[in-house]
């Protein structure tokens, strides 16, 4: 047992956690002896009530949700077994009863509803699928064992059978488990036996007797030993568990009964430290074991900790080491799938500290890269795993995010091409990557491994990952002061590294308005076809109305509560398509018909008592349904609509008559913008194409296919850095975010994917902060990302959910916003009969000052800059910019900086930590000393040399 007094995980600590880091409210299968959980990096996968379906959850994303969890109809019967790859946490694969192995290539972020797409269909069983296992080593290798007695190999990038290993077994194989190299497989089969067996020679190399119940039994390979552990059912129905050795199945090397329970045991091994995991299916309680593996029979294992629950699980599921709270000295995490939700359980190592990274907790870890290929492995090559040391970032719960960029030539297949996931140690913004074959007999796990320079991709959205860091130490000697000299030395080496790209609009808190200065009662036409839903200024908002003509209720932007069942409207005659406010005069309205009509609304003072069916102005010039109307954001009294007759036209609304018309269009326009200083336009049409403008001249500038999905996209311009967003569709039904240079269209200069949403994203770019705001029609979340000349230039910086779907998201001008608590922005949101206002607030201490570096000056939005004749006449001019700050209000920037002396000052401390005179020295000292002494006076101590009183002197 010496072993485990020395052990560093002796202490482990395992408990269940808070219930806001559950996943409630789940409905899982009824099926008791499949494995109906896997865990990735990303993804929660589970089998659900409804049979052959897979529930999906984020597992960053615990707690409450609105709506049912996101579903994969993966089979025709029920699930059997799911298990993640290696190489990918955005492949999954699912085993079922109905005889066939499906590959499902995930978003990377769910949206709700059906999920996934199919890559690749694996048929050739004859009955249930038992098992599969991902090849440890080899990319696109897969292995299933069926209840047909056959062990089947899958050549995953083409979805073919390569080897069968027919006529090894004599009954249902009902559990496969790769060797360290994967050069064998142990298998454990209802025939009582346990086999390892070379797959490439279709041969057993060896066999032994297993459990000999009528139960499934379980096998696992540990690790880079020679060993097997092993559970199973005696033929009195006893559980038991057993270790083998793989180079002597004639007997185990320990064997032992544990209880008379009747649900499966399942066996998890964390290869890095030697923990082996028991759960029971239907049990309440799981047990951690440490594994030595040079003892034998007792002392071949070490039971830890037991983790008990009032509830019963179906099933448990390991998650990779990456996704591990390191510098909280986590070393596993498990999740229970129970009746009603998903339990994780932690498990840590007690630490005085935990200021410092522990290393030598987390030796050696199989990486994300694939060693070999499946042509490699096939044609008869063997590699062990590569390793990384694992190293935390500096936001331990930063989850691991795969590169947006193509997979490497190892990993890419026709039918399996989703990018391979980097790990901690190789982080996507680390100049350096610590990667290491290992040995094909490798021992000591936490030898040092050689850093090789590599160059990776940089992480796009939706998270920026950071690099692996590990702090540098300083040692003195026991009896010399901390200098500062050495705290010097330690802050200089530390002081230049940057964990996390700076950005002052990280941590935009949203807040909504009390129910009660919300506006409820809002009756909106949900069937018209609008581009907007919702549109507002600093006076009125308008949405349409529940009704006949096309009627658009004008609403006072003060009254708020609920609004009276016959509000002030316009009727426009025929379904009004889209509106939109004039900057420059908060009560001119422009409504576009489905009768090809631009109508203009002067709204009297206060707004509408009645219905208003006598438009101001009355201007035609399409021939087919007006789409989208829009005024140009400087120049005064000049309007652009868009048309089913794929055309653009400009109106001067002052002189009442079309002053340029804009074709060149395939299809229907979608969308209309405005560069800097108005004087080119950006449109996206369904036919793909995102186009730029001059639209006085009539002429085409570029034009570029910026999304290939079948659903239309939107574009916008970035204020005055040239350049255009536009978000849209791929083939996959993948909503993107494309980032386009407009003097150069011929390629993105960024291009990510959000999720598999099917609603239209509407871009909203904020030019002062330099913010894009996305929400997608249907959505209940608004996405918030940072554009600047920082690669890859679209970062991803937080998200705004809510449970309530938008149907749309209206910007209120910049002098709405409180800039006393620094609000940066603010909208207006309309969810089905209701609309509230959203704050945008960036977190600051020092509030009493105008905090500028957040607040610069502003575009004045309300004053034209140039008249309509002289920029029809080819005159340009740029806007005008007006300061937000308060009468009042000092600057931040003008404020002298104060001092603050450090309360805790890292670098002093820790030396000093380094060079404390600790309990432990102090005893070593005490006892050496006590030796030396003795071995002076002939082992004898002083008190042995005193001279006492005789007995005979005692009375």
């Amino acid at each position: 047992m010496a072993f485990r007094n020395a052990s560093k995980y002796r202490h482990t600590i395992g408990a269940i956690t808070k219930k806001e880091q559950w996943f409630p409210d789940v409905k899982p299968t009824s099926a008791s002896d499949f494995n109906t959980i896997a865990v990735g990096g990303a993804y929660i996968a589970y089998a659900n009530s409804t049979a052959g379906t897979v529930g999906l959850l984020d597992v960053r994303n615990p707690g409450k949700r609105s709506g049912e969890p996101t579903t994969i109809h993966a089979h025709s019967a029920e699930i059997t077994d799911l298990a993640f790859s290696p190489f990918s946490d955005h492949l999954l694969a699912t085993a079922s009863d109905d005889c066939s192995v499906k590959l499902w290539e995930l978003p990377r972020e769910l949206s709700g509803g059906s999920s996934g797409s199919n890559n690749v269909t694996l048929n050739g069983h004859k009955r249930r699928v038992e098992s599969i296992k991902f090849h440890p080593s080899a990319s696109n290798v897969a292995a299933t064992s069926a209840g047909d007695k056959t062990v089947k190999l899958w050549d995953l990038s083409n979805g073919k059978e390569v080897l069968s290993l027919d006529g090894l077994h004599e009954d249902i194989v009902h559990s496969i488990s790769w060797s360290w190299g994967g050069d064998l497989l142990a298998t454990s089969s209802k025939d009582g036996k346990i086999r390892i067996i070379d797959p490439r020679a279709k041969s057993v190399v060896r066999s032994g007797e297993g459990h000999k119940g009528v139960k499934a039994s379980r096998i696992v390979w540990l690790g880079p030993t020679d060993r097997l552990a092993t559970t199973g059912f005696s033929k009195t129905r006893e559980r038991q568990f057993g270790l083998h050795d793989s180079r002597d199945l004639s007997k185990p090397l320990h064997w032992t009964t544990l209880d008379n329970s009747t649900g499966i045991l399942d066996l998890m091994y964390d290869v890095d430290a030697q923990l082996l995991v028991l759960a029971g299916k239907g049990d309440s309680s799981i047990r951690l074991y440490e594994i030595n593996d040079s003892g034998s029979g007792k002392e071949a294992f070490q039971e830890l900790t037991t983790v008990s629950s009032p509830d019963m699980h179906k099933s448990v599921a390991s998650q990779p080491k990456r996704a591990l709270d390191l510098m909280n000295t986590e070393v596993l995490r498990m999740f229970r799938l129970t009746q009603k939700e998903i339990v994780p359980v932690t498990y840590t190592v007690p630490r005085k500290s935990k200021t410092e990274f522990q290393e030598d907790l987390y030796p050696l870890s199989p990486s994300t890269q694939p060693a070999l290929s499946s042509d490699d492995w096939f044609a008869g090559q063997n590699a062990t795993p590569n390793l990384v040391q694992l190293k935390p970032t500096s936001n331990p719960n930063v989850w691991w995010q795969e590169s947006s960029s193509a997979p490497s030539a190892s990993t890419s297949s026709p039918a399996v091409s989703s990018p391979s996931v980097s790990s901690p140690a190789v982080s996507a913004s680390s100049p350096s990557v610590e990667v290491k074959s290992a040995p094909a007999e490798e021992k000591k796990r936490e030898e040092p491994v050689a850093a090789a320079s590599t160059s990776s991709p940089a992480v796009s959205s939706p998270a920026v990952s950071s690099p692996a860091v590990s702090s540098p130490s300083v040692s003195h000697s026991a009896s010399s002061p901390v200098t500062q000299k050495a705290v010097d030395n330690l802050t200089d080496s530390t002081k230049n590294i940057q964990v996390v790209r700076s950005s002052k609009y990280r941590h935009i808190a949203v807040k909504g308005t009390k129910p009660e200065a919300c506006y409820s009662n809002i009756q909106t036409n949900f069937s018209a076809p609008h581009s907007s839903f919702l549109k507002a200024n600093s006076t009125y908002f308008v949405v349409p109305w529940r009704g006949t003509g096309g009627q658009v209720a004008v609403i006072p932007f003060k009254r708020t509560g609920r609004q009276p069942d016959k509000v002030g409207l316009v009727e426009c005659g025929s379904e009004c398509l889209d509106f939109d406010f004039n900057p420059f005069d908060d009560s001119l309205l422009a409504t576009v018909t489905e009768s090809a009509l631009l109508q203009l609304w002067k709204i009297p003072e206060g707004g509408y008592t009645s219905v208003e069916r006598n438009p101001t102005t009355v201007l035609r010039g399409h021939t087919r349904r007006v789409t989208s109307v829009d005024f140009h954001p400087l120049v005064n009294n000049v309007v652009a609509t868009s048309s089913f007759d794929f055309t653009v036209k400009l109106f001067d609304i002052a002189a009442e008559k079309e002053r340029a018309s804009v074709g060149d269009h395939e299809d229907a326009i979608i969308s209309v913008g405005w560069n800097f200083d108005g004087s080119l336009m950006v449109t996206a049409s369904k036919d793909r194409f995102l186009r730029i403008f001059d639209p006085r001249s009539n002429k085409l500038v570029s034009k570029v296919e910026a999304h290939d999905g079948a659903k239309g996209f939107k574009a916008t311009w970035l204020g005055d850095r040239n350049q255009i967003v536009t978000v849209g569709h791929s083939k996959s039904s993948m909503r993107q975010v494309c980032l386009w240079d407009a003097k150069d269209l011929s390629k993105p200069l960024h291009l990510s994917e959000m999720d598999q949403g099917a609603g239209v994203v509407t871009p909203i770019f904020d030019p002062d902060t330099g913010v894009l705001y996305l929400s997608g029609k249907g959505d209940g979340n608004v996405k918030m990302y940072e554009i600047n000349n920082e690669a890859p230039f679209v970062h991803f910086l937080t998200e705004y959910r809510s449970a309530l779907p938008t149907l749309g998201l209206a910007p209120l001008p910049k002098k709405m916003c409180n800039v006393k608590t620094c609000e940066v922005a603010s909208y207006l949101k309309l969810s089905g009969e209701t609309v509230e206002q959203l704050h945008f607030n960036v977190p600051r201490t020092k509030m009493e000052f105008f905090q500028d570096d957040i607040f610069p000056p502003t575009r004045q939005v309300d004053k034209p800059v140039i008249s309509a004749d002289d920029w029809f006449s080819g005159k340009n001019a740029k806007p005008e910019f007006v300061s937000l700050k308060p009468a009042g209000m000092t600057p931040l920037s003008e404020v002298a900086k104060e001092r603050k002396e450090k309360k805790y000052d890292f670098a002093t401390e820790r030396a000093r930590e380094d060079t404390a005179f600790t309990k432990e020295k102090l005893m070593d000292r005490f006892f050496a000393q006590t030796g030396e002494y003795r071995e002076t006076q002939g082992q004898k101590l002083k008190q042995e040399l005193m001279e006492g009183t005789e007995d005979s002197e005692w009375d």
